[in-house]
């Protein structure tokens, strides 16, 4: 390198660029000792940012990027940081789905105890409902938790999570009286409705049955840094 003039070494001047090749060497020998580790070597000299010297690094399997600045590494350093922190609390939220599910039981029972909806929730234009027989959780999604880094290890914290639920409703279907059929008109003839009107078929059938509507409800909860103790606090049926 320092007879060919490449890169940290420069022509024209004695010993130039002689101590900037004792730092890259000596970045060399910890890429060497330490396998599969990005190094940073920070130069202000504009000969040093050409390709060599990432060139010859790659070429022995190491991974070393030349910057100008320590803003320069600073930036890529908080770049990382910020992916490895979102990776941190994706996977934070993933261990909390997992205990929650874990934890279907008890939610089964908590959201039955606690279920409650306004006839107004539940309109269907040939029926009226006359109880709910049933509310069945079905799916455990959405679960938020507060950022790990700004939790205390020792205090319990909240966490949320939308839960899918079915509802079971029985319902009384609306005689005919109810829904005003249409009529039929011919010459010289007086209104009638026909019998074989595929309306009147459609609200032919038994009065009362069971029907499956779905909702959404927000449940609230507290737990522990390890998701080992979760304790149910609220719930609320969510709107649409």
């Amino acid at each position: 390198m320092a007879i060919q003039y490449e890169a940290p070494f420069k022509d024209g001047r004695e010993g130039a660029g002689f101590q900037d090749a004792v730092i890259y060497l000596s970045c060399i020998d910890d890429l060497t000792r330490n396998k599969g580790q990005i190094g940073a070597f920070v130069s202000s000299d504009q000969e040093l940012h050409e390709n060599t010297i990432e060139d010859v690094t790659a070429k022995a399997g190491l991974q070393l990027k030349v910057y100008k600045s320590l803003e320069g590494v600073q930036q890529v350093l908080l770049s990382h940081l910020a992916e490895n922190l979102k990776q941190w609390w994706s996977d934070d939220r993933q261990r909390a789905k997992l205990a929650m599910e874990r934890m279907h039981p008890q939610i089964q029972q908590f959201v039955t105890l606690n279920f409650q909806i306004s006839d107004w929730d539940l309109i269907w234009f040939d029926a009226t409902p006359l109880s709910v027989s049933a509310v069945e959780v079905a799916d455990i999604t959405n679960v938020q938790v507060p950022a790990p880094w700004d939790r205390q290890a020792a205090n319990r914290f909240k966490i949320s999570a939308e839960i899918r639920i079915r509802i079971r409703v029985n319902v009384k279907r609306l005689g005919y009286s109810m829904v005003s059929p249409p009529k039929y008109f011919k010459v010289g003839e007086e209104a009638r409705s026909l019998d074989s009107n595929p309306f009147l078929q459609a609200a032919s059938g038994p009065e009362a049955e069971e029907r499956v509507t779905e909702r959404t409800i927000s449940l609230e909860a507290s737990a522990d840094g390890e998701y080992q103790s979760i304790q149910l606090l609220s719930m609320n049926l969510r709107q649409g």
